[in-house]
């Protein structure tokens, strides 16, 4: 079993069927199928049970996707000691990121990265918080910011600030001339977008219905922050949003952001992940401690 097997059975299993593994490796699809049916005919064992489109792995399949794991991961270890061996000159980081995260990533961090270690590459992957958990805990990343993520085994927290959630607001909106935090009832009550599930914020609006034994009705709904934070700056309705997210447009006096009178939304945190056990490469720890302390130390 060669790697070129094994990353074929890997992303299947990833994947969960052969049409996405196939995008993910960039070949057609019929190529992943004779790649299992080969690997098949070779150990005497069926790896896949197909139910329709659904391909359900084996005790097989799990057997060599977790051995092509452990080879990504040990790979990485390598490629980390020969990063230590270059002393910072060449070698890459990958980096998981919520969307809310992205301008102050780049006005401290990475900027100041780029500009002592000019040759390291530099890989940004926007995906949700879970998302994010799950690729550090099997190393496909090396750092992962998140915001209100759910533990994940394998994966850690290296440093974790405040983040809560709050109403934002056009500033002509009459809650933010009255200027006073919101109550639970007017939060019912206002025309409102929402992230759609899979992200940390929305995690969050669950716990607070569930808590409450109510349910948002949102008017707008998206996967995507920036379109959030139009629908609020064009005065079409309000946001449940961190503060850091829209600090441009607070700035700018177009969009006032409201306290909620509501705990759950004031315990939300932003956190850096990194695996758990793993020694990071050189260039990933050097960037973790430049976002831990531009980030996580104010």
């Amino acid at each position: 079993l060669d790697e070129r097997l094994l990353e074929s059975i890997y992303s299947v299993v990833e994947c969960k069927g052969v049409r996405k593994a196939a995008e993910t490796l960039d070949v057609d699809p019929s190529a992943v199928s004779r790649t299992i049916a080969a690997v098949e005919r070779s150990l005497g064992m069926t790896l896949f049970q197909r139910h329709g489109r659904s391909m359900e792995p084996t005790e097989a399949a799990m057997l060599l996707h977790d051995y092509y794991r452990e080879n990504l991961f040990h790979h990485a270890q390598l490629e980390a000691k020969l990063d230590d061996l270059r002393g910072l000159r060449s070698g890459s980081i990958t980096i998981g990121i919520s969307e809310g995260f992205v301008d102050e990533l780049f006005d401290g961090p990475i900027g100041h990265f780029r500009q002592s270690y000019p040759g390291i590459r530099i890989s940004l992957i926007h995906s949700s918080v879970d998302e994010i958990a799950r690729q550090v805990a099997e190393s496909t990343l090396d750092l992962g910011l998140t915001h209100n993520a759910a533990p994940q085994d394998g994966a850690q927290v290296v440093a974790r600030r405040a983040m809560p959630i709050e109403l934002m607001v056009p500033v002509q909106h009459p809650l933010a001339i009255r200027g006073t935090s919101v109550s639970v009832e007017e939060l019912l009550d206002v025309p409102l977008a929402l992230v759609e599930s899979g992200y940390g914020l929305r995690r969050a609006v669950e716990v607070f219905e569930f808590t409450h034994r109510v349910q948002l009705r949102p008017v707008f709904t998206t996967n995507g922050l920036a379109t959030l934070k139009a629908f609020v700056v064009r005065g079409h309705g309000a946001a449940l949003l961190s503060e850091i997210t829209m600090r441009t447009e607070i700035a700018s006096r177009q969009v006032k952001a409201l306290q909620i009178n509501e705990p759950i939304f004031r315990q939300i945190e932003a956190q850096l992940l990194a695996r758990k056990g793993r020694r990071l490469p050189p260039a990933a720890s050097e960037m973790c401690r430049l976002i831990t302390a531009f980030m996580f130390m104010s």
